[in-house]
């Protein structure tokens, strides 16, 4: 994990741009953990705080979940021959708050 930015959020709570790299493709992996440390992912409607998300849209008039993949790297076989994906996606405009 590392801290790309920090903030002050609604009521003044704190709040962070974090960059995560999971270890696996497990389902919600990013979610639980960070849910699991206390560290919510805003807009998550599952795993998250929902009294900061509900003040957080309210302030900002986002409901959405703040999860974006910067990139995405991996290698497969197909056809017995390796291949490799890449991809590339810029912070949407409503992450820079």
């Amino acid at each position: 994990m590392r801290v790309l930015k920090s903030f002050s959020g609604p009521g003044g709570s704190p709040m962070a741009l974090i960059q995560l790299e999971p270890k696996t493709g497990r389902s919600h992996q990013l979610r639980v953990q960070c849910a699991k440390r206390h560290l919510p992912i805003v807009g998550d409607q599952t795993y998250g705080d929902f009294g900061q998300n509900r003040a957080f849209a309210k302030l900002t008039g986002e409901k959405r979940l703040f999860l974006h993949s910067r990139s995405t790297r991996f290698n497969y076989t197909i056809g017995g021959k390796a291949q490799a994906f890449a991809a590339e996606a810029p912070l949407p405009p409503e992450f820079d708050l």
